[in-house]
Order: structure tokens, then sequence, then C-alpha cells
């Protein structure tokens, strides 16, 4: 996992 931000990003955009 070098970048989780791909999840954070998708989870953020989910919720948004």
């Amino acid at each position: 996992q070098s970048k989780p931000w791909h999840c954070l990003k998708s989870l953020i955009k989910a919720l948004g």
C-alpha cells in the first residue's frame, strides 16, 4: 500500500 489515497478519495466521493 504505497498510496491509500485512492481508496480514501473514492470513499469521500461516495459520501459527497
